[in-house]
């Protein structure tokens, strides 16, 4: 076996190739160990090398470890000789950027400024750059930057993912990004149309599909495409064609983890008065992926919605049972507890959602519920802010964090919470309630 520094010379010790290597080392006396190990290896050769000076400069960093002054300054200081040894190297100005990124945004656009002045087409700079004004708050150079880097994909991608594990705030966040920086590329405007789908705002979903269709083909993951056709043909109700779309989907995800084009087609039969059919097709997918709980959970809401809670429950046990650290079963229960004024469980289960999956919204605007009906309005103001935050375009969190803060006597922001719900739904009844007792604003609804 090659020992760590035989792998340190047959890696020649390139920036990337070292700082990969030593990722996994967590502590200042595993980074200490790392460097004799390099120091060993490569002294005849460290002086003049320029590789291995930015090689050590990344790990001082000690595995993403937070970075104190003083090792900032050691890691500085070997990039700078680094530079002076080799000036026409643009990698020593990249790797003190990086570097910088970690704790001092001014610096490290100070370092790509550099680094941009002698190659202005230098993708990487622009996007870190990008990255590095947008969390001084400077929005306008980081689009700029983000376009030069023609970024687009990347936050199409991360607003997928973001989707995947919940986060919708974040989703739409990235998706929007996208179409800034890239509105002429296809996969932008499919990921937002995504977004706006699972949003449950079909009109919105509609158009940016549309326009996501009629661009150019992008390089987008093999059934975004398709699956963008299908949502498209039901949104405008043409439920045959999208059957068809969707049905045409099916063998290309049968024996995968992707469940969406299942769920949607059962959706859709159920919406044509299809019920037994599209139950059927959820547990022929649940017998094809047995693994993954969402089919079942599907299944759960579908008889729910028939009025059979009893069932429903029974599909959620099973999800849950598939896949016991997966948080959409336990969301599924306690959504069906919080329907029986169960809040003992519904908090307990959305707590437990919150540990799987901090960022999933739905479970801390149900933990929120939970404790203000068991009132504890300060615990309740916790778990609903953070809702609002994660996502801040979902209208019921906003009543239900205008309702904590009444409870709680702060009326002022407790109406701008109702105001608030109303500006994304103007037909949320509630807050429309709440407001007009409040202030005796008119614009409560019929009741």
């Amino acid at each position: 076996m090659d020992t760590a520094k035989d792998r340190y010379i047959k890696l020649r010790l390139t920036p990337v190739q070292a700082w990969v290597k030593h990722h996994r080392f967590a502590s200042l006396a595993g980074s200490l160990l790392a460097l004799a190990l390099l120091l060993y290896a490569t002294l005849p050769a460290l002086f003049q090398n320029v590789g291995a000076r930015s090689a050590l400069a990344l790990l001082v960093r000690s595995g993403g470890r937070p970075v104190s002054a003083a090792e900032m300054r050691t890691a500085r200081a070997f990039l700078s000789r680094a530079a002076a040894l080799a000036p026409g190297l643009t990698g020593p100005a990249r790797w003190t950027g990086l570097l910088l990124s970690a704790g001092d945004p001014e610096a490290a656009i100070g370092a790509f400024d550099q680094l941009l002045a002698r190659d202005p087409s230098d993708r990487l700079a622009h996007f870190w750059r990008g990255r590095m004004r947008a969390r001084l708050g400077d929005e306008t150079g980081a689009l700029a930057d983000w376009q030069a880097a023609r970024a687009g994909s990347y936050f199409a991608n991360q607003a997928r993912r973001a989707l995947l594990a919940g986060n919708l705030g974040q989703a739409l966040q990235f998706s929007q990004t996208a179409v800034a920086v890239a509105p002429e590329t296809g996969g932008s405007w499919l990921a937002l149309g995504e977004v706006y789908w699972a949003l449950g705002q079909t009109a919105q979903s509609a158009e940016a599909f549309q326009r996501g269709l009629a661009l150019p083909p992008p390089a987008e993951p093999p059934l975004a495409i398709p699956l963008a056709r299908a949502r498209l043909a039901w949104s405008q109700g043409r439920v045959e064609e999208a059957e068809a779309a969707y049905r045409a989907l099916l063998p290309f995800v049968y024996r995968s983890s992707d469940s969406v084009p299942f769920i949607e087609l059962a959706r859709l039969l159920a919406a044509m008065n299809r019920t037994p059919e599209a139950e059927a097709l959820l547990l022929e997918a649940s017998a094809a992926q047995p693994a993954n709980p969402a089919p079942l959970v599907a299944a759960g809401e579908l008889v729910l919605a028939r009025g059979d809670p009893g069932r429903a429950r029974k599909y959620f046990e099973r999800a849950r049972a598939v896949a016991p650290a997966a948080p959409d079963p336990l969301l599924a229960l306690a959504r069906l507890a919080a329907s029986n004024h169960d809040f003992e469980t519904v908090g307990r289960l959305a707590q437990q959602v919150t540990l799987l999956a901090p960022d999933r919204a739905e479970a801390h605007h149900l933990a929120g519920v939970a404790h203000l009906m068991s009132g504890d309005g300060g615990a309740a103001l916790v778990e609903l802010r953070r809702a609002v935050a994660l996502a801040p375009m979902v209208a019921e969190y906003h009543s239900a964090l205008g309702d904590a803060l009444e409870f709680m006597g702060q009326r002022d922001e407790a109406v701008a919470e109702y105001r608030a719900a109303l500006a994304l739904d103007p037909g949320h009844k509630h807050a429309a309630l709440l407001l007009h007792t409040l202030t005796g604003d008119q614009t409560a609804p019929d009741r």
